[in-house]
């Protein structure tokens, strides 16, 4: 059974997300912080695109870099991201750090978001109320374009 994503704000249109025009950015610094894009995301966009920092109820795209387990990404801009509503077994923990073995199914977790997301996928992110935790990491519906596979609801079928 699909799992249809919440939403927390309406999407925004992709084109106002990259948008360079001062209006765009004017309407969006808002709720979010414009910063300079990666070379490999800014390459897909083309010249001058603007790659925002997540806030409260942002919408923004990125590129993924490498999946850490199966509920964590490290993303080209905005580094590490939690998926919303996502605990898998451990498998890069401290304790697994330290010597100890992955947590039961941890590996497969692993192993599912990596198929999901491979290196490279081109991803838009929706944050909820809690843009970050207390790790630091951006908290996000992640959603995987351009087929606009919603992955949160992907691991849980």
């Amino acid at each position: 059974m699909r799992v249809p994503p919440m939403r927390a704000v309406p999407r925004l249109p992709t084109h106002t997300l990259v948008s360079a025009s001062a209006a765009a950015a004017a309407i969006l610094s808002s709720c979010i912080l414009s910063v300079a894009p990666g070379p490999s995301l800014a390459a897909e966009l083309g010249a001058g695109a603007v790659v925002a920092e997540l806030g409260a109820g942002a919408v923004v795209m990125d590129r993924v870099d490498r999946v850490v387990d199966g509920d964590t990404l490290v993303l080209d801009n905005l580094g590490r991201v939690r998926l919303i509503g996502m605990n898998t077994p451990e498998v890069v923990a401290p304790a697994q750090r330290q010597g100890a073995p992955p947590q039961c199914y941890g590996p497969e977790a692993s192993a599912a978001t990596k198929a999901l997301l491979p290196q490279g996928s081109l991803v838009r992110l929706e944050t909820d109320q809690a843009p970050r935790d207390k790790y630091g990491r951006a908290l996000a519906y992640v959603f995987r374009e351009p087929d606009d596979t919603f992955i949160n609801g992907r691991l849980v079928e």
